[in-house]
């Protein structure tokens, strides 16, 4: 999504709306950057939710993240929403009719995806001190290949396969515990989809599409999910979010 800055005046845009929600989101108590009063412009089947933004250049100061974070996850919580980036900006309210006109059916087939869901994430780590010596003593491959390499017996090819050796058994692991969890998570999700891990010693990174009322019966089924593990992982989960990770818009800003 293009970002528009510095301009003198213009409308800060945080996320669309069904235009069936555009009355009810007009009612919520709610306000934007800077304080600035929150607007919703309908038109036909969208509505954008909008609000001034002052005649200076706008920065991804931390007050300011967190008010947007404020507006995008209040919608989420009330409607089927499509959170925008931190720094959208139009000049004027024609050119936020004529952004929905020219992508209304993208927009549209995401709202209808969505469907007032929200976002919920859950990380699962290797919770141990040393990743490689926990892995060693519990596969024996690569024991007898790090007690060669400990030995001084190994050539340099053996010391690069026993790197892949750990890699490759990092990612079945990672596999098999990751659909350990997801066939307890997956049905109590409209979705769900695994991320790439962030760190070595993580071993899955989820994001799950729930329904607002799910969440009870989501959190039981983490802890579930978790009661199969010992104290050498651990589950971190948090939400809800704006459905972010399930959005995918390329929106056409050109007039």
């Amino acid at each position: 999504m293009s970002t528009i800055t510095d301009i003198a005046t213009g409308n800060y845009l945080y996320c669309f709306l069904k235009g069936s929600d555009a009355d009810a989101a007009e009612r919520l108590q709610w306000t934007g950057l800077n304080g600035a009063p929150i607007e919703v412009i309908k038109h036909g089947d969208i509505a954008v939710v909008l609000s001034a933004i002052p005649n200076e250049k706008l920065r991804p100061q931390r007050k300011l993240l967190a008010a947007h974070q404020a507006v995008v996850q209040m919608a989420a919580v009330h409607f089927s929403s499509l959170p925008m980036a931190f720094g959208l900006i139009a000049d004027s309210k024609d050119r936020v009719v004529g952004l929905i006109e020219r992508n209304q059916e993208a927009i549209l087939d995401q709202l209808n995806t969505i469907n007032k869901q929200v976002e919920f994430n859950l990380v699962v780590e290797w919770n141990v001190g040393n990743l490689f010596a926990f892995m060693v003593e519990t596969h024996a491959e690569l024991m007898e290949a790090r007690e060669r390499i400990v030995s001084g017996n190994a050539s340099r090819d053996e010391q690069i396969a026993l790197g892949q050796t750990f890699e490759s058994i990092l990612n079945q692991e990672r596999a098999a515990h990751t659909d350990k969890v997801t066939q307890i998570l997956a049905p109590l999700c409209g979705r769900w989809i695994s991320q790439p891990p962030r760190s070595e010693s993580e071993i899955m990174r989820l994001a799950m599409l729930v329904q607002p009322e799910q969440e009870s019966e989501l959190e039981k089924g983490i802890h579930q999910a978790a009661s199969h593990f010992d104290e050498k992982f651990s589950f971190k989960y948090n939400g809800p979010w704006p459905p972010y990770s399930f959005i995918n818009l390329a929106l056409n800003v050109e007039d």
